[in-house]
């Protein structure tokens, strides 16, 4: 009887040992009224983006089928996270979305508010990644010293497009501390970057370097600074800065540098006007050209000298 037991429990062990592990799938769904459990399919939705991250393959998409209220979540891999109007990540601590991919995954996150409710971190942080693309977003109220709707800490390629970034301290910050040799390619494009502290922050240290444009976007209304460039110790920065409005705000454009660090911006078509403090404020050895299509209207001074920048 002992040994018909034993190869009972073996035979068992054996089966259970060929069962196939539970597939991923490449769309997964979120619903305000799903269950985390499951497949988490459209029929039968999970009701957090990480349950269905953990049910979705590498370069799969998550789905929100309605405008709920979901949870923070952290995306470590290749993914689509897409959401209808009004579906919104509230904040209660922490970062509310964390991307944190391989240096070659591809990130897109689409459609989703994301919304201050007692947190000091920031809206949407981006520490790693191959290429995120942040599109038809909104980052609302991370107003906490030196936190952004969106920040950028680490290196690789950040696509934002028809965005917004309110009430926050910075809309956008892209600073990479210590890293060292850290390279950010950065494109923004029909962009609200408006009624923050500081609209748009890039800064760099040694060995780093952000090439960036914006593009027919706005940072006006801030409190501080529309848009602010920074090099430290060697660290570069260029940005193209092409229809775009910053006024009503204390200094629509700052670039600054020390050192052996360029901050350089190539402005055109652009209105700098009504800012209180300054249009805009160059110092070290910070630049901006200039195309001379500009509007620079209504300013309490400018500081520093606009090169000019002949057309091509």
């Amino acid at each position: 009887m002992k040994h018909i037991c034993i190869t009972v429990a073996a035979l068992m062990s054996l089966m259970l040992l060929a069962m196939p592990s539970k597939a991923q799938s490449a769309r997964t769904f979120v619903s305000g009224q799903g269950k985390d459990k499951g497949a988490c399919t459209q029929a039968a939705p999970c009701r957090t983006f990480t349950q269905a991250m953990q049910q979705t393959i590498a370069g799969g998409v998550v789905i929100a089928v309605d405008s709920a209220s979901y949870a923070p979540f952290t995306i470590n891999k290749a993914i689509t996270v897409e959401a209808p109007m009004g579906a919104a990540v509230n904040v209660t601590s922490g970062d509310g979305i964390e991307i944190s991919a391989g240096t070659n995954d591809v990130v897109i996150l689409r459609g989703l508010t994301v919304n201050n409710d007692g947190s000091s971190g920031n809206g949407i942080g981006v520490n790693s990644g191959g290429t995120v693309h942040i599109e038809r977003c909104v980052a609302n109220g991370f107003s906490g010293f030196g936190m952004a709707g969106i920040s950028i800490t680490g290196p690789g390629t950040v696509l934002v497009k028809d965005t917004i970034a309110r009430n926050n301290y910075n809309g956008i910050g892209a600073n990479m501390g210590t890293s060292a040799t850290a390279t950010v390619s950065l494109t923004l494009d029909e962009l609200h970057l408006d009624a923050n502290r500081i609209g748009l922050f890039v800064q760099t240290q040694a060995g780093q370097a952000v090439n960036g444009s914006i593009h027919n976007s706005s940072a006006s209304a801030n409190a501080d600074v529309g848009v602010l460039i920074n090099s430290n110790a060697g660290g570069n920065i260029s940005l193209d800065v092409e229809s775009c409005l910053f006024t009503n705000t204390g200094i629509g454009m700052v670039t600054e540098s020390a050192g052996t660090g360029a901050a350089t911006a190539y402005i055109s078509f652009c209105s700098i006007t009504h800012n209180t403090i300054n249009g805009f404020s160059i110092s070290g050895t910070g630049a901006i050209f200039s195309r001379g299509n500009n509007t620079l209207a209504d300013n309490a001074q400018n500081i520093g000298t606009l090169t000019s920048l002949a057309g091509q």
